[in-house]
């Protein structure tokens, strides 16, 4: 049996989502996942061209989106 080679790890690494260190038995953490602003600008001009409408121009909007990353952390926290 042989190990794989360092660029079969990078790819495997990105591939589910951890870290090359995480593959190895390393690292305990298994995601460094981070949902960053331009991924959540992408979902939301996403969205918008699904349904053709502006959702940043709607303060009830705001206020729902808030709502519900509220209810997301509040169940983080919880586990």
């Amino acid at each position: 049996m042989r190990d794989p080679d360092t660029d079969t790890l990078k790819i495997l690494a990105d591939l589910y989502g951890v870290s090359v260190d995480y593959l190895l038995g390393r690292d305990k953490k298994e995601s460094e996942y981070t949902l960053s602003e331009s991924k959540i600008d992408y979902i939301i001009k996403e969205t918008e061209k699904e349904y053709g409408v502006n959702l940043r121009d709607d303060p009830v909007v705001e206020n729902m989106v808030r709502e519900v990353l509220r209810s997301l952390a509040k169940m983080k926290k919880r586990d």
